[in-house]
Order: C-alpha cells, then structure tokens, then sequence
C-alpha cells in the first residue's frame, strides 16, 4: 500500500524513469529549498505573533474603556 501511494505521488509530480520524466532532487537542492521555505516560515512567525500581541492591547484598551464608561453588554454593542 505504501510503495503504490509513494509511486503514485512521484508520477503525479514528474518524476520516475522513462522518457519526459525528471531526476529526483539532489539533497543540496532539498537542502537549499528547505533553508530558503525555513526562513519564510519564521518571518511569518514573527508577524503572527506581532499582529497577536496587537490584538491583545486592543483587547485590554477595549475592556479599560467597557470599565471606565461601566458600560452594560447591550450599550457597548449599539456603539460598535
């Protein structure tokens, strides 16, 4: 089962023998590609937790002013 799911994926993406079909990549290639997707991935990380941490001061900013207004649930949504 797996070897059937392994050769149908690598047919699917091109590669295997026989005319018109490609190479699998080189390690340095996966390697480069890995570094290159990491690298990506961690600039994402560091947006998500800003964009996070964002929120969460706005949430506090949005409860400081329910309290100090001592606004009820009712009032606070007909001002949004």
């Amino acid at each position: 089962m797996r070897y059937e799911n392994a050769q149908a994926h690598f047919s699917a993406s091109g590669y295997g023998f026989g005319e018109n079909k490609k190479k699998l990549p080189t390690i340095k290639t996966l390697r480069e590609e890995y570094g290159k997707l990491n690298t990506t991935k961690k600039q994402l990380w560091q947006s998500y937790h800003n964009i996070k941490n964002e929120n969460k001061d706005y949430e506090v900013a949005y409860k400081n002013i329910k309290l100090l207004l001592n606004l009820k649930p009712q009032e606070v949504e007909s001002m949004l």
